[in-house]
């Protein structure tokens, strides 16, 4: 699963659930890690590493807007262990989840 995955997930879910809405108003990085663990629970923990130092910031899109989010480059660019991996043959996904809307 990767970062796109888990947003359209949680989209999903708030559509469907007044509750989770609510409680991702409320604690966004919990109701996420939530999400995450439904689909795939070995990477929860993955998931609430990564959210512990990102700021999440919800925005409620209104009719006649469409929010667009772009990534920054620096969530594009690999760690040279990736780089290596890549090389090997190995497929490598990465998208921080840190990237900042507004």
């Amino acid at each position: 699963m990767n970062r796109y995955e888990l947003e359209k997930a949680v989209a999903e879910k708030v559509v469907k659930d007044p509750d989770f809405r609510q409680n991702l108003q409320a604690d966004p990085k919990a109701a996420v890690v939530s999400v995450a663990a439904e689909i795939h629970p070995d990477l929860a923990a993955g998931i609430t590493e990564q959210l512990a130092s990102a700021r999440i910031e919800l925005i409620e899109e209104q009719p006649g807007t469409w929010c667009v989010v772009i990534p920054s480059a620096a969530s594009m660019e690999l760690s040279d262990d990736e780089l290596e991996a890549a090389a090997g043959g190995l497929a490598v996904s990465k998208v921080k989840l840190d990237a900042e809307c507004g």
